[in-house]
């Protein structure tokens, strides 16, 4: 995938038509793909995009806690707390930054149809309801998918279900001081 996206995609998706499948969806996050190989998968003709963005020191955190209790999945990290670093953060939350600009601006100049979802507005819900969530964001496009009845389900938790940045981080007090002293507390509560 990383070395031709294009080339995969169009493995896959044929892989998901000889099964009766007619579309395939995937998640790709800033480190998966470089630019150059990221933009001839994104003016692949039929192509819908669909931008999910969320806080970035939700972001940040979550990967934060992933590396430094190595568990990226299907592990229960409430009461787990880390440690931050307010300039590994401020250089990630500037290279998260000018990700999301630089996708905003390409998915603008082409003609494949997107949306840009936020996590605490459209995701944050029920495992069971994502999938009418990204339904209704395709509709949305033009892409009008039905369902069988069969229930759907999905394995998808939050590892960490603690209230509050306090409940998560050891140090939230003496971050946010130093965003402060940066005059870059807005990017703790930014979408990048």
């Amino acid at each position: 995938m990383r070395a031709d996206p294009v080339r995969a995609i169009k493995a896959l998706s044929e892989a998901c038509a000889r099964d009766g499948h007619d579309s395939l969806s995937y998640k790709i996050f800033p480190a998966h793909l470089k630019r150059d190989a990221l933009e001839p998968f994104m003016a692949r003709e039929g192509t819908m995009f669909v931008v999910v963005k969320r806080l970035l020191i939700d972001c940040y955190i979550s990967s934060r806690k992933a590396m430094a209790l190595q568990t990226w999945t299907g592990a229960n990290t409430t009461g787990q707390k880390i440690t931050l670093d307010f300039a590994d953060y401020d250089l990630w939350f500037q290279q998260r930054r000018d990700w999301y600009d630089w996708i905003d601006g390409s998915l603008s100049k082409l003609d494949n149809p997107h949306c840009i979802l936020t996590y605490e507005a459209d995701i944050n819900c029920e495992a069971s309801e994502h999938l009418a969530v990204a339904l209704d964001a395709l509709a949305g496009m033009g892409l009008d998918k039905t369902v069988s009845g069969q229930k759907m389900t999905s394995n998808h938790t939050k590892q960490d279900k603690a209230a509050n940045y306090h409940q998560k981080v050891s140090n939230w007090r003496e971050f946010c001081a130093e965003a402060r002293t940066a005059g870059k507390i807005e990017t703790l509560f930014s979408y990048g």
